[in-house]
């Protein structure tokens, strides 16, 4: 068995994401998911900040049109700060399934933002 995993990324791995597009991805476990926490960072800083923590959307990301939604065995997560993104930036999700079992993995570079 293995942990949650993140799944259906938008844009694609690589893909250059636009300022004011939001981002998508899944969070998915056939375990079923018990905690789930999204950061967010452009490269280069240092310091993460806290997105969402399966309760309520943080900072920048209180406004639509961020969103979780529920999907089979997991949750859509779709992301936009206020005033876009700036640059390429990194998402990190941490979490575990119902059984216990720690997310490796869940950590996506995307490249872009200002365009």
């Amino acid at each position: 068995m293995a942990g949650p995993i993140i799944t259906n990324q938008s844009p694609a791995p690589g893909a250059l994401a636009s300022r004011y597009t939001p981002i998508s991805f899944d969070v998915t476990d056939a375990d079923g998911l018990h905690f789930v926490a999204v950061s967010f960072r452009y490269v280069g800083d240092r310091d993460w900040a806290l997105v969402h923590d399966f309760g309520a959307f943080r900072g920048d990301f209180v406004e639509s049109p961020n969103a979780v939604a529920e999907i089979t065995d997991g949750k859509r997560y779709t992301l936009l700060p206020l005033g876009g993104w700036r640059g390429s930036f990194e998402v990190e999700a941490i979490g575990c399934d119902a059984l216990g079992e720690v997310m490796t993995g869940g950590r996506i570079v995307i490249p872009g933002g200002g365009v």
